[in-house]
């Protein structure tokens, strides 16, 4: 086998781009990744067992053929300049370029085949690489070591539109515009975020095209640097998250919108003296005339006036409270970015929910026991006092 590839950048994007694959796998021989070079095509393909990723190199072939390299082997390789030559035969890889060449045992097994995905080339989908990019801020708001697999994944529900990611204790849904025409929806494992991440370039603009035949998913960008990620669907039936998010968004008693940025400044704060061993909520609470938060840190507590939270509606004169985890505040913000609209009811046990143009999120509150309660008592002080 003997290929070019156009330049050291080149190289080390095909280091970067197949690292989310391969780097936590545990069988060494998931760390080995193909170069193969065909009918006039270079190409690079990593494996997990469960995700596959082959990417068109640019460049070009002079010697069709196959070899193999680990890895651990090929991040430490540094070439250099334009015209990176990978040749190959059957017992040494050599790769060299402008004053630095490497010369390595060319190892020969049998590779993972890649799964056929049987679909009906009519009902496919498609999502804009910006938004298949910045998936990370949905993505945590599912639990990466929940044991129930559709809590620690990321449901492409393409037959509405959006995309959802959930954990049990809130849910984060992106709508989505116009993604396919009779697409069937699916599930993927988290790690799907963080490989499409790598796969796509800053300077890559348009829609991936996505196949979907039930047990495994293709997603398929066609420009000057192809890729083609597959991964094997998570099975299950998805939870029915419609029912929750309609009943929150109709039946409310107040609503108001505050700023994302000081919002999140905010939770930032109070969520590094929050210990997950212990239920003592970040509080959101206000009447009338002032909305706040407040927090306590164990030797001494906290209040912030909201100073851009406006009112939108709020159907009664009493105070409202809400005792919520400040770590997903802060990860709220963070996913919708901009102003954020509150509606909830005034009851201290029912859901949040919080919006940002096309974003959506739902918050289950902390149960807070108002009489004796210490902070509480802070609370009602300081919104006494506003």
């Amino acid at each position: 086998m003997k290929a070019i590839l156009n330049d050291a950048d080149a190289f080390k994007a095909v280091v970067a781009k197949v690292a989310p694959v391969v780097k936590n796998s545990a069988s060494s021989i998931f760390r080995r990744f193909k170069f193969e070079a065909k009918d006039g095509e270079f190409t690079a393909t990593a494996t997990n067992g469960i995700d596959f990723m082959i990417l068109t190199l640019p460049g070009r072939v002079i010697e069709d053929g196959v070899c193999f390299i680990e890895y651990d082997d090929l991040k430490k390789m540094t070439p250099k300049g334009f015209d990176i030559v990978i040749e190959a035969d059957d017992s040494y890889i050599n790769i060299s370029s402008s004053g630095k060449s490497y010369k390595i045992a060319n190892y020969h097994y049998s590779f993972p085949e890649i799964p056929e995905i049987e679909y009906d080339p009519m009902e496919f989908g498609y999502i804009s690489t910006d938004i298949l990019a910045n998936l990370k801020p949905l993505s945590v708001m599912a639990d990466a070591k929940a044991t129930r697999t559709l809590m620690s994944a990321i449901r492409f529900d393409l037959t509405r539109q959006r995309l959802i990611a959930l954990d049990g204790h809130r849910i984060g849904v992106w709508n989505l515009p116009s993604c396919g025409s009779r697409m069937v929806s699916f599930t993927t494992n988290l790690n799907t975020v963080d490989i499409l991440k790598a796969a796509i370039d800053k300077d890559m603009d348009g829609n991936v095209s996505i196949f979907c035949d039930g047990k495994y998913v293709k997603f398929f960008y066609h420009d000057d640097t192809d890729f083609t990620y597959i991964t094997k669907c998570v099975e299950g039936e998805y939870y029915d998250i419609d029912t929750i998010f309609d009943t929150v968004k109709r039946d409310y008693d107040y609503k108001f919108s505050v700023s994302s940025k000081e919002l999140a400044e905010i939770a930032k704060e109070y969520k590094r003296g929050f210990k997950k061993d212990e239920s003592v909520p970040m509080l959101i609470f206000g009447n009338d005339d002032a909305i706040m938060t407040a927090f306590d840190f164990g030797s001494f507590m906290t209040a912030d006036k909201l100073e851009t939270a406006k009112w939108e509606y709020h159907s009664t004169c009493s105070n409202f409270y809400k005792g919520v985890n400040p770590c997903f505040i802060a990860d709220a913000c963070v996913f919708l970015e901009e102003d954020i609209e509150f509606r909830s009811k005034d009851s201290g046990k029912t859901a949040m929910y919080l919006r940002s143009g096309e974003k959506e999120v739902l918050i289950l509150p902390v149960n807070i026991i108002s009489d004796g309660n210490a902070l509480m008592g802070f609370a009602i002080e300081q919104i006494n006092q506003a």
